[in-house]
């Protein structure tokens, strides 16, 4: 017979932002919520957020958090079994290309480091003058075929100027 005893305590984070693409200069948001999955309350838990665009400000209900450039460490005194505090981060994008976060949570007596961390994921999109779109297309072509792709041009300037 196997006996197998777990800790009472169990601390798990997810990590979410508020879109999926924003554009160069917005603010976007990141969401990470701390969650006691079992009986016990997780005491004294630490979560720790990295992301590569500047932090403009972090705020979570029954913690204290400290913001720096790029990252943001909360302290949660006491997380009752079953409850969830959600870290609000919100980025003011500095830079453009993907936007990666990645948050831990560390606590005493966790009987389940494998909810720990987690990551999101999401797109900054540069400023542009122009944009330019093909339609879907599903063609098969042979080499040296060639095959005309309806094309859309989207002018974004903020000044009227013909497109040469």
């Amino acid at each position: 017979m196997d006996i197998t005893i777990r800790s009472g305590i169990d601390a798990a984070v997810t990590l979410a932002t508020s879109a999926e693409e924003v554009a160069l200069g917005e603010p976007l948001q990141l969401f990470a919520d701390v969650s006691s999955l079992r009986a016990l309350p997780v005491r004294d838990a630490v979560l720790s957020l990295n992301l590569n665009q500047s932090v403009t400000s972090a705020s979570m209900p029954g913690a204290d958090c400290v913001a720096r450039a790029y990252s943001v460490t909360c302290t949660v005194a006491e997380l009752p079994g079953g409850a969830t505090r959600r870290l609000t981060v919100l980025s003011n994008t500095d830079a453009a290309g993907p936007l990666y976060a990645a948050a831990s949570v560390t606590a005493a007596g966790d009987g389940d480091l494998t909810n720990n961390s987690g990551t999101a994921r999401a797109w900054v999109q540069a400023a542009r003058d122009v944009e330019l779109t093909a339609g879907p297309a599903d063609v098969e072509l042979a080499v040296g075929e060639a095959y005309e792709l309806p094309l859309m041009v989207r002018a974004h300037a903020v000044r009227r100027q013909p497109l040469r």
